[in-house]
């Protein structure tokens, strides 16, 4: 609003109109050539799109197809822009409204099967709400286009019209050969996923860490001035895995996708965890601590029903590495690297000898996050990599 001095001068002198309504304002009259302007700070001209979401299908992590929203008179319906890309290369090389019928190629963001693809997989597919996309762009310092996610029908000509975000329709069909404005945008794509992949994980982690996911957090605490995740006691992450293999569903393979999904989550803990006693977070000690709740939860009457060596490899630990046998087993078949060695508990002192590899090159520290929180279980690693 633009008040004249002197109306501003008449509302501060009258306290009854401190924070006058719309209607106290529109009450007093404007000078000549004045009138009263109302102004909305929340307007999103995004608000409105014909689409809701955008998925990115990537194959070992390089984006290879992204999906278009396309609106025809029937409705609106997703493809990949593959296909979109076909659709305009045939539209361009005969010159009429293109035979290639779009539909048949329509894909369901709400049951694509990559879209529950682990972080690791080869194949699987990102799918990120507007918001989600815009905040991408932002990251990468793009600015957000929503032509480049969608295409129409012209209700009039029939023709496909899919635009790149600079103005210009797709191709013309009078040509003298096709370029594709897919291929671009193509490369667009991955440079965003490239950027907000790792830094949306980091947030959702953070996020998770001190709301929803906070119990399982157990003796770990989230540095905002360093950025990284501390452990708070001298158990570093031996509680939180207790805590994950403790509220695990039953079953072998309800477990297996249980800590599939911690995999993800805990992913991104290591890379950001700063443990006490060392500087970066080690496959050995890692091993350690993992082994600890393993044994804790055990003991507790709560057994996973995946072996060590299983549970180990699912959150991260190289299972190549990993031997497991009996404490009073004499030869022990190893492997020709270093090796990651747990034995049950020693029941007497015959002597054991190692049949090829090695333990973890480095004496492992003794450290207090090795010494079980069960007092009838208080053990430590040996320099043989035995518990």
């Amino acid at each position: 609003m633009a008040p004249k001095s002197a109306f501003r001068r008449t509302i501060i002198s009258r306290s009854q109109a401190a924070r006058p309504t719309l209607a106290d304002l529109r009450a007093y009259d404007q000078g000549a050539g004045e009138e009263w302007r109302v102004e909305s700070f929340g307007y999103d001209r995004f608000a409105s799109l014909p689409f809701d979401r955008v998925a990115a299908y990537l194959v070992d992590g390089v984006v290879t197809q992204y999906s278009v929203y396309v609106t025809d008179a029937q409705g609106g319906f997703y493809v990949w822009s593959e296909n979109l890309d076909r659709a305009l290369e045939l539209q361009f090389k005969e010159g009429r409204p293109s035979t290639f019928n779009l539909r048949n190629y329509a894909i369901d963001l709400d049951n694509l099967p990559e879209a529950q693809a682990a972080e690791g997989s080869a194949y699987r597919a990102e799918i990120l709400s507007v918001d989600e996309f815009r905040f991408a762009a932002a990251l990468s310092g793009v600015e957000f286009r929503p032509d480049v996610l969608y295409a129409t029908y012209d209700a009039t000509t029939g023709f496909l019209d899919y635009r790149t975000g600079a103005g210009d329709g797709a191709p013309a069909h009078d040509g003298t050969g096709y370029a594709s404005v897919v291929t671009p945008t193509l490369g667009l794509v991955d440079t965003l996923m490239d950027q907000y992949i790792p830094v949306s994980r980091a947030i959702a982690v953070r996020l998770a860490a001190q709301g929803g996911l906070a119990e399982y957090f157990e003796g770990i605490a989230y540095d905002v001035v360093s950025d990284k995740f501390t452990p708070t006691g001298n158990h570093e992450l031996a509680p939180m895995f207790e805590k994950i293999l403790e509220r695990a569903p039953a079953g072998s393979d309800a477990q297996i996708a249980w800590l599939g999904k911690w995999n993800d989550i805990l992913n991104v803990l290591y890379a950001d965890y700063a443990p006490k006693a060392e500087e970066d977070l080690s496959h050995e000690a890692l091993f350690q601590q993992l082994a600890a709740a393993y044994e804790n939860v055990s003991a507790a009457g709560h057994a996973p029903a995946l072996t060590l060596s299983k549970a180990a490899s699912l959150l991260g630990v190289d299972a190549t590495r990993i031997i497991t046998h009996d404490a009073n087993a004499t030869t022990v078949a190893g492997t020709a690297g270093e090796e990651l060695r747990f034995a049950a508990a020693r029941r007497s002192r015959t002597r054991r000898e190692r049949n090829g590899g090695r333990p973890a090159g480095r004496r492992p520290r003794e450290r207090k996050f090795c010494e079980l929180k069960k007092a009838s279980l208080n053990w430590r690693l040996t320099s043989e990599g035995r518990l």
